[in-house]
């Protein structure tokens, strides 16, 4: 699976590179542009901390003007996603398949948009597709270091975007599965830690003021969650399959073949 994966990697890269923005944009990710280059961490949890970390790694590199490398940090971690979703679905379909898989979702609009310019979705995404990586190898029946993995990169996403909140649920059910099946205790530790391991970057960039913002912000997803309005699921399943028929308008009929 190498030679495949290393394919899939210069592929996505290359065609990111080639769509890339070339230098500043406007609105938000001038904004974050001008944070990663001075390492603004002062915009308390929704100010995405470790993202800014990270571009701004790439802000030292000797490649274009600063905004361009920022545009490029997030070309390299949409690559990354896009690889992690390939490798993902090579266990269970064929190379094809998995190809096919990987370069929808690079090319779907939402993803390839943020891939070219200074976002932060695309580093959480990657970030996101290790933990489904690592949680469902661990529901393979893996070693429990795959369950600390999952929740490690989870938890991290979380420094990256608040979005990663929605998933707590999914890796609350992956303890549960680790006791209930297994009663592996030890696989319940070593996802405890990786979950805590994965916090300590927020808990470092977090000013007292940041840490009442993110209970505010639990607070607010834990009540979104119970405020279900049954009148509007039609409408709202509706809306979500016209978005991802929008997105993978060739591969979605293929999907639901499958």
């Amino acid at each position: 699976m190498r030679r495949p994966i290393f394919g899939v990697f210069l592929a996505a890269l290359t065609f990111y590179l080639l769509t890339l923005a070339p230098t500043v944009l406007w609105g938000d990710d001038a904004e974050l542009q001008r944070r990663a280059y001075l390492l603004d961490l002062g915009a308390g949890v929704r100010g995405h901390p470790l993202y800014i970390v990270w571009a701004h790694v790439f802000t030292r590199l000797p490649i274009g003007d600063v905004a361009f490398r920022v545009n490029f940090c997030s070309a390299v971690s949409a690559t990354a996603g896009v690889v992690l979703v390939y490798a993902l679905l090579r266990r269970r379909v064929g190379t094809g398949a998995a190809m096919a898989g990987a370069g929808a979702l690079a090319v779907s609009q939402a993803y390839w948009m943020h891939a070219v310019r200074a976002e932060v979705y695309s580093g959480y995404l990657a970030l996101f597709a290790l933990s489904l990586y690592a949680g469902v190898g661990w529901l393979e029946g893996r070693k429990p270091a795959w369950l600390g993995l999952c929740a490690f990169a989870l938890s991290l996403a979380g420094s990256v975007h608040l979005l990663a909140l929605t998933a707590l649920p999914a890796l609350i059910y992956l303890f549960g599965v680790s006791l209930a099946r297994d009663r592996d205790w030890r696989a319940v530790a070593c996802g405890l830690g990786g979950f805590l391991l994965g916090a300590l970057p927020l808990a470092l960039f977090l000013s007292p003021a940041g840490w009442t913002e993110l209970a505010g912000q639990l607070t607010a997803t834990a009540r979104g969650g119970l405020e279900l309005q049954p009148g509007r699921w039609g409408a709202d399943a509706l809306l979500g399959a016209g978005y991802l028929l929008y997105q993978f308008p060739l591969t979605l009929p293929l999907a639901a073949a499958g």
